[in-house]
């Protein structure tokens, strides 16, 4: 699939994600020892993915004057990671019923994707300083989520901590993605400190944001896998709240029943997690304003998290 200059961008970036999932996926089936089951878990998730966020390293290096053709082996790179990063997430949380495999044919699958996800990024037709900088960049990524995901071990009612939780996450989900956005300004000859700075806070915050959604979204499911999010520590640490020991019994029995969330909602835990959520979306689009003036419209407005 060829990428048309007459397209406008949201456009061309759709283009460009259908074609790195695309090419993600011919590549597997050219595998030896890649099942069609294995390519079939790899294709689910590419489809889930929200395209604009991930596709923001293309927009930032369009952003910045550059060519959005020589993103495809940096967002090849970030498609794999991220896959395998979710399964080795599923593979902590218990979640691996999906798979219908075992769970060692699982964590194969999840270190072929690692190996593959380094494998895209050496075809990066850049100079070697760039190369060496986005290297860099990618590696941080990797270790800042391997280091967070080490560190998100279950949380129970006696190890209430929200502030270390939401460090946690930021590490694991937020700095990747932002080391990952710069790396998108690298591949741009226009490229200059200002805008990256700003693109990194901007990742920062639009990766925040993405897991304190899922937390909201996915109460039920959390506490199945024994997952103490952040709307769940907010409510346990309402030791004198009248709905406390209501909701310190149902979370003890993993009992899967709407009033968790009701109970959450009444504590005023869901508004508290949302208002976060909002916070930090305003900081994603101030890093972003602040460079207003270096970033053509078209890019800009696609940056916006209003469009997220």
């Amino acid at each position: 699939m060829g990428l048309s200059s007459e397209r406008t961008l949201k456009g061309r970036v759709g283009e460009l994600h259908l074609q790195v999932k695309d090419d993600i996926v011919n590549q597997l089936l050219q595998e030896h020892n890649i099942a069609a089951h294995q390519v079939k878990w790899a294709s689910r998730y590419l489809d889930d993915l929200n395209t604009l966020v991930h596709c923001s390293a293309a927009i930032a290096c369009v952003a910045v004057g550059g060519d959005i053709k020589k993103t495809i082996p940096l967002l090849t790179s970030w498609y794999l990671f991220t896959l395998s990063a979710d399964i080795f997430d599923d593979i902590q949380d218990g979640e691996t019923a999906k798979y219908n495999a075992p769970e060692a044919e699982i964590l194969s699958f999840a270190l072929l994707s690692i190996a593959l996800s380094y494998h895209a990024l050496c075809k990066l037709d850049v100079p070697p300083q760039t190369y060496r900088k986005v290297d860099t960049r990618m590696r941080v990524a990797y270790l800042s989520a391997a280091s967070g995901q080490l560190k998100n071990q279950t949380v129970t009612s006696e190890q209430i901590d929200q502030n270390q939780y939401l460090a946690n996450i930021i590490e694991t989900s937020a700095v990747p993605l932002a080391q990952y956005f710069v790396c998108g300004a690298y591949l741009a000859s226009r490229s200059n400190e200002a805008v990256e700075n700003a693109i990194y806070e901007y990742g920062l915050a639009i990766g925040t944001c993405s897991q304190l959604k899922d937390d909201l979204e996915d109460i039920q499911t959390d506490l199945r896998t024994g997952n103490f999010t952040l709307p769940i520590l907010h409510g346990l640490a309402q030791r004198e709240h009248p709905l406390f020991s209501e909701l310190q019994v149902l979370i003890d029995r993993k009992a899967e029943t709407p009033r968790i969330r009701e109970i959450l909602s009444e504590m005023g835990s869901i508004d508290d997690v949302q208002r976060l959520l909002f916070v930090y979306l305003q900081r994603a689009e101030s890093a972003i304003q602040s460079v207003s003036h270096l970033i053509p419209k078209e890019a800009l407005e696609l940056l916006s998290w209003k469009r997220k």
